[in-house]
C-alpha cells in the first residue's frame, strides 16, 4: 500500500529479500490487524452476536475483508488484483475465524481479558 506496485514486481522474486519491504509489511499488517479487530468487536457487541455465532461471524468478516481488500482496494490500488488467489483467501478466512473465537473466548463467563 505504501510502497506501490514495484514490492511485488517479479523481478523481486529472484532477489534476496528486502528486510525494509518486510518490515513495513508487517508493520502495516499488524495494524491493520488490531484496527480490523477493534471494528469487529464493536460490530458483534451492538448486535449482541454471541456464544456460537461468534467464530462464524469472524469466518464471514474475514472474507468480507477479502472481497473489500482485493476488490474494492483494486480501484485505488491495482497491483492488489495480483495476489487474488486462494491463499489470501484462506488467510482472511482464518483471521475472521480467529479473530471469533478470541471475541468468544474474551466474552465467557470469567474470561481473562476485558468484556466488551
Amino acid at each position: 500500500m505504501l510502497m506501490s506496485r514495484e514490492v511485488i514486481n517479479l523481478e523481486h522474486l529472484f532477489r534476496p529479500p528486502d528486510w525494509t519491504m518486510w518490515l513495513i509489511a508487517t508493520v502495516i499488517h499488524f495494524g491493520l490487524s488490531v484496527m480490523y479487530a477493534a471494528i469487529f468487536s464493536v460490530i458483534a457487541a451492538r448486535l449482541r452476536i454471541r456464544d456460537f455465532w461468534l467464530p462464524p461471524a469472524g469466518l464471514g468478516f474475514g472474507l468480507a475483508l477479502y472481497l473489500i481488500n482485493m476488490y474494492g482496494f483494486t480501484f485505488v490500488m491495482p497491483w492488489f488484483a495480483l495476489v487474488r488467489d486462494g491463499i489470501t483467501i484462506a488467510a482472511h478466512a482464518v483471521f475472521g475465524l480467529c479473530l471469533g473465537l478470541t471475541v468468544w473466548a474474551n466474552t465467557r463467563p470469567n474470561a481473562p481479558l476485558l468484556p466488551i
